[in-house]
């Protein structure tokens, strides 16, 4: 009898017990670290001081079974230097494949238009725990990089 519970609980731990009908766990969070070679805060503007970019963070969250992944991006900005910073949250679909992290900067539930260029898919290359973002060649666009804050 000892030995049939024990072998139970080893299946058990060993299969993941994991619940699908409850919220997911968060795979990873990253900060945005810095904009080119400048660290935060930034101006949004480069001839202007105001507004700052402040915080930039990715949390990635895994789907549930028959579910597509959201990334949630939270960005602080503030806007006046007397006022309280604006803080914004918009989710997004994301995948990862060989390495390279993928989402269309378009909101989950919005409809945007494909050719839109507000709207364009960006690219992050995953490189150890940090995302460094895959830029076209000539863009001239200073690349962000993201650094994990905890997995």
């Amino acid at each position: 009898m000892h030995r049939t519970v024990v072998a139970i609980l080893a299946v058990a731990l060993g299969a993941g017990c994991r619940v699908y009908t409850g919220p997911s766990a968060p795979h990873s969070v990253y900060a945005l670290a810095r904009v080119g070679s400048a660290h935060l805060p930034i101006p949004l503007d480069a001839g202007s001081p105001l507004p700052l970019l402040v915080a930039d963070t990715f949390r990635l969250v895994d789907g549930r079974p028959r579910e597509d992944p959201v990334l949630q991006q939270v960005t602080v900005i503030q806007l006046s230097s007397s006022g309280p910073p604006t803080r914004s949250a918009v989710e997004y679909y994301y995948e990862v494949d060989n390495g390279v992290l993928r989402y269309t900067n378009c909101p989950i539930g919005a409809f945007c238009a494909a050719g839109d260029l507000v709207y364009s898919p960006r690219a992050f290359s995953i490189v150890g725990d940090s995302l460094f973002e895959i830029l076209p060649p000539g863009s001239g666009l200073p690349q962000h990089v993201y650094g994990m804050v905890r997995r």
